[in-house]
């Protein structure tokens, strides 16, 4: 009886995914690294928005503020050039994990419809947070932000064939981005990913409580930015066009406002101490290789 050889296709599929499996492998430290970098120059940001409006709320100094804002704040600091390059590379480091989760998928999101959206969900994300990176570069290194402003890049927008629609997209994907991030609050699925074995039982459950909370605040003000570039696109007025900043002054017009606005600083600080667990807690691409290799054994 004669031996049949596996076709010749097969080999070389295998033979490319063992080296593709390799590389990974080989890059996961240090991609891991950059990421927990990330994690930590987001965190410095978000946590400085948070104390600005809580600040604000208490009528002692603060302003709203964006992550732009935020990193013209630093940069006008003691040592603020030097603190500005570092969170710069984070930013970096962060953008380049996105990447990773994008390509290399160690969340185990596949390729399904909904995978697939998560994956460019993660490099559009990459994309921000590269472009923040290379903002705060320009601001340590020539003091010049550069770039145009939120209302800007609307009126650019606008201006192109089927601006209106590209608009909306964007808008309600920000509005569902914070519809999503309101579920993870409630369910605590930010915390799936957490290396639990290395946590006390005293720290999750904190980490939990603050994940709740930050979660919940982001979920609130990202929604208001969608909604508010929903009404740029349907009216064609990019002066109606908002960051997170915009999103606090609206709710500090409200009645009540200051409360709202010190609520939701102090989520975003929660946020911001989020990240820091992150940093320190999340399981990232080194961790599931090791997940895989116990697995296989």
């Amino acid at each position: 009886m004669l031996e049949t050889k596996p076709p010749r296709t097969g080999r070389i599929s295998s033979h490319v995914k063992a080296a593709s499996e390799k590389a990974e492998r080989e890059a996961a430290p240090w991609i891991d690294r950059m990421g927990q970098a990330g994690f930590a120059a987001k965190g410095i940001v978000y946590l400085l928005i948070g104390l600005l409006a809580v600040l604000a709320a208490c009528g002692t100094g603060g302003r709203f503020a964006d992550t732009r804002g935020v990193l013209e704040l630093i940069e006008g600091l003691p040592l603020g050039e030097a603190a500005l390059t570092a969170i710069a590379f984070g930013l970096a480091g962060y953008a380049v994990w996105r990447f990773a989760q994008a390509i290399a998928d160690p969340d185990r999101k596949g390729r399904s419809v909904k995978g697939i959206a998560a994956r460019i969900g993660y490099a559009g994300s990459g994309l921000f947070y590269g472009g923040l990176a290379f903002t705060a570069l320009r601001l340590a290194w020539s003091s010049q932000g550069g770039g145009k402003s939120k209302q800007g890049w609307a009126a650019e927008l606008l201006r192109q064939p089927l601006g209106e629609w590209m608009l909306g997209g964007i808008g309600a994907g920000i509005l569902v981005f914070g519809g999503y991030q309101l579920v993870k609050a409630a369910s605590a699925r930010f915390a799936d990913d957490w290396k639990r074995e290395e946590m006390s039982e005293t720290g999750y459950r904190w980490g939990v409580r603050l994940g709740r909370l930050g979660e919940s605040a982001r979920g609130v003000v990202f929604g208001i930015v969608g909604v508010f570039l929903l009404v740029t696109a349907w009216t064609s007025e990019p002066r109606y066009t908002k960051g997170i900043d915009g999103a606090l002054a609206e709710l500090a017009a409200k009645p009540y406002g200051s409360w709202l606005v010190g609520f939701a600083g102090a989520g975003l600080m929660a946020y911001g101490v989020l990240l820091f667990v992150y940093a320190r807690y999340r399981r990232l691409l080194r961790d599931r290789g090791q997940e895989d290799d116990r697995a296989r054994r």
